[in-house]
């Protein structure tokens, strides 16, 4: 009998649990290999770093202004990236109001003020932690 035969007969529970292993192990390289061409994309046009071991992506969107996004296991079919934080010349940026976000969002748009007119300082908005 040949070892494929051997193995349908003596264990064929263990198949399966060797199918539903492999399966897993093929889904993880896939969302891998994913995840890596999607940041070597980004990489040709952007200031980026990527942690691999902390799963960190760092965006060096100026000299002085950095964000961390995350991006969770499973990346980009199951799991998600988010913004972790956001430093200005090296000092956490208080993300943590309505307000702040909408500052900063504004700011990265070059677009200070909007519709309601230029402001003096927006950056003074910031509140650093």
């Amino acid at each position: 009998m040949s070892l494929p035969g051997w193995w349908r007969t003596a264990c064929p529970g263990r198949r399966t649990e060797l199918s539903t292993a492999l399966l897993e192990v093929m889904q993880r390289y896939l969302s891998q290999f994913q995840l890596l061409s999607e940041i070597q994309g980004l990489r040709s046009s952007f200031a980026i770093d990527w942690r691999p071991a902390q799963r960190l992506l760092l965006y060096l969107k100026s000299a002085a202004l950095v964000c961390h996004l995350e991006v969770e296991e499973g990346y980009p079919s199951t799991g998600r990236a988010r913004l972790v934080s956001v430093q200005r010349n090296g000092q956490a940026v208080n993300t943590s109001g309505l307000k702040q976000w909408v500052v900063l969002i504004d700011c990265w748009h070059g677009n200070p003020g909007g519709a309601t007119g230029p402001r003096s300082n927006p950056a003074s908005l910031w509140t650093q932690v």
